[in-house]
């Protein structure tokens, strides 16, 4: 049986990701994912896998798509501004249902921050495009 263990949201999400077989990362280092960017780029050459420190975060989206298209499990991650960056690639991995995951992250109050970000991921996409949102408790 595996040993519970005390960990940062963004450890938890890289862990995570790496227990779920994802083996591709491409992002830009922006406060407060990079370090899920930090952890990935340690551990995925041990597992095989590839990170990409990407130009921008449009950039970063279309590498994951391109990822995914190869099969591979592929992951980004980003904050409030660089989402908004990302949305235009998102909208063209969802209509076109590629399956990506990202992660986004905001700073400052989490309750008030979190109610501003959530209508931004779920609604500024293509009308009926189905996605996938969790949300973890502040």
């Amino acid at each position: 049986m595996n040993k519970a263990r005390l960990m940062q949201g963004n450890e938890a999400v890289a862990e995570g990701a790496l227990a779920a077989g994802v083996l591709f990362y491409a992002g830009y280092p922006i406060t407060p994912s990079t370090e899920i960017a930090e952890i990935m780029a340690e551990r995925l050459p041990l597992v095989g896998g590839t990170f990409i420190q990407m130009e921008d975060e449009i950039a970063s989206m279309a590498a994951i798509i391109g990822a995914s298209l190869t099969g591979l499990k592929s992951l980004t991650a980003t904050s409030g501004p660089g989402f908004s960056l990302k949305q235009e690639n998102l909208g063209y991995a969802l209509l076109r249902k590629f399956p990506v995951l990202w992660s986004t992250y905001k700073e400052g109050d989490p309750v008030r921050d979190y109610q501003q970000l959530l209508p931004k991921q779920t609604l500024c996409k293509p009308g009926g495009a189905p996605m996938a949102t969790i949300r973890s408790s502040p």
